[in-house]
């Protein structure tokens, strides 16, 4: 392997870290979103987390 192919498998390889980071993120964010959902619904019968959750 020359260092040319080298370096770009390691491009490729980050790109695909930086996707992921990405969607985990995303993720973040959502998840935040509804625990905040939750904790303002307490005793409620219809709980968005798992609304959102079994609904996805």
């Amino acid at each position: 392997m020359h260092c040319s192919e080298a370096t770009e498998l390691a491009s490729q390889r980050l790109d695909d870290v930086r996707a992921i980071l990405a969607d985990l993120h995303r993720i973040k964010a959502v998840l935040t979103e509804l625990v905040s959902e939750c904790h303002a619904h307490q005793g409620d019968v219809s709980c968005p987390l798992i609304t959102a959750l079994h609904y996805g």
